[in-house]
């Protein structure tokens, strides 16, 4: 691969692909005028190398990453026009085959009020889909105290009712499946694995992202109204590594993404289990992952070209978490599907989408949502509050392939008080 230069000669280039391009994200000048305290990242280091650096991680907690490279900046910017385009026109169907899924990002610890902390408004408008997917950032133990006095902690435990408010009008669970691979995951030890699996199957709830057994299979697959879903767990890893060797569990991780550029990512078990899931006839196949850097508006460049690569090899959806604010979102157009629009004067030649291939050669489109921001938080400042209700119809085309059409999206609001006694409160934001 050659170098790409600007006038300055300023240059950043990722060899690690085979691409022979000189664009974002595998080429950009690296023009990043953010405080230096913000590229600080967690995730992948020890305790004794997050202690030295506190300082700067608790003024990113509190100020964020608000920036990028310019040319990350003119990349969202132009997704923004494709996926806006696509909240607009909606694909042709001639079938009742369909299905409407939600997802939301993080479900964390909250220390009051669980059966009375949600603004009637979200699980009316949640029970507008048919079911949901989130990722569970917190063991859920009854035997287990869920800590209260302080307004954050770094290890959590919650209350079943932080999961059972979220319930249809036959209080069952408004939630499909839930990731459990996250970094949190070990915060209450194998018990408070072993609990909150348990919970989880009382309530019906699949999950995926840790498993007791090598043997266990990774993924979950469902069927709903005619279509064959599939839904995968996986993170960068955990915030005690050492807890992670002494379990009995295996965690789902994916290694090389914390950090970034260290190595290459391993996409290995990713790509064996849309394979494995393409065998059984899974329709719709949904990649959940942990990962991302904390208190960042934008992904990294690397994640973007790792997305690029799990779509290309089957998924339909990656759902993105951890960065506990809201990250911009993309929609990629495989094997030509772009040319379904050809006619449409509407959809202008300015919007330059990616197109992509797999080995089906089947035109479909995916969707990569980054980060969709904390469901449920007790953490400060107004980004890390700030959630998403990401609604999605999927269904049978007009050729009897599946596609998908945005429904909805509703941001949310945790707003929170830092008296112990002073209830906390989920509630959408409303538009104006």
């Amino acid at each position: 691969m050659g170098w790409c230069k600007d006038g300055n000669n300023q240059v950043v280039i990722n060899t690690s692909l085979p691409k022979d391009s000189c664009v974002f994200p595998y080429s950009y000048v690296n023009d990043d005028k953010s405080p230096r305290y913000t590229f600080y990242r967690a995730e992948g280091s020890n305790a004794t190398q997050i202690i030295l650096h506190s300082i700067k991680y608790l003024r990113k907690y509190k100020n964020k990453k608000d920036f990028t490279n310019s040319a990350e900046m003119k990349y969202f910017e132009n997704q923004s026009l494709i996926f806006d385009w696509v909240i607009k026109h909606k694909v042709s169907k001639t079938t009742d085959i369909s299905v409407k899924i939600g997802l939301v990002g993080d479900l964390m610890w909250i220390r009051n009020n669980w059966s009375s902390f949600l603004d009637t408004k979200v699980p009316e408008q949640m029970r507008k889909a048919d079911f949901w997917f989130g990722n569970l950032e917190t063991p859920i133990d009854k035997n287990k105290k869920v800590k209260s006095f302080f307004p954050d902690y770094f290890n959590y435990n919650s209350d079943t009712a932080l999961l059972s408010s979220f319930s249809n009008l036959a209080k069952s669970s408004l939630f499909k499946a839930l990731s459990l691979a996250n970094n949190h995951v070990f915060d209450a030890g194998d018990d408070g694995i072993a609990a909150t699996i348990d919970y989880l199957n009382k309530q019906n709830i699949l999950y995926s992202g840790i498993s007791k057994n090598v043997n266990d299979k990774s993924y979950v697959t469902f069927t709903e109204n005619g279509i064959k879903f599939g839904f995968y767990a996986a993170c960068w890893g955990v915030n005690n590594a050492k807890k992670l060797d002494k379990s009995n569990y295996k965690l789902n991780v994916i290694k090389g993404i914390a950090p970034f550029g260290k190595e290459q990512a391993d996409l290995t078990e990713i790509k064996n289990v849309l394979k494995e899931m393409k065998s059984e006839g899974v329709d719709f196949k949904i990649i959940s992952i942990h990962w991302g850097a904390e208190y960042e508006t934008y992904p990294d460049p690397q994640q973007i070209i790792i997305a690029r690569e799990i779509v290309e090899s089957g998924a339909d959806i990656i759902l993105g978490h951890h960065p506990h604010i809201i990250q911009p979102f993309e929609v990629y157009f495989l094997n030509g599907y772009e040319l379904k629009f050809k006619n449409d004067i509407s959809f202008k030649d300015n919007y330059l989408p990616i197109k992509l291939k797999d080995e089906s050669n089947k035109p479909r489109k995916a969707l990569v949502l980054y980060s969709l921001g904390n469901f449920t938080t007790e953490m400060f400042t107004k980004l890390c509050q700030t959630g998403i209700l990401f609604e999605l119809n999927v269904f049978r085309n007009e050729e009897n392939s599946i596609d998908w059409d945005i429904n909805n999206i509703s941001y949310l609001l945790n707003k929170r008080n830092t008296h112990p006694k002073r209830q906390h409160k989920l509630m959408l934001i409303e538009k104006e």
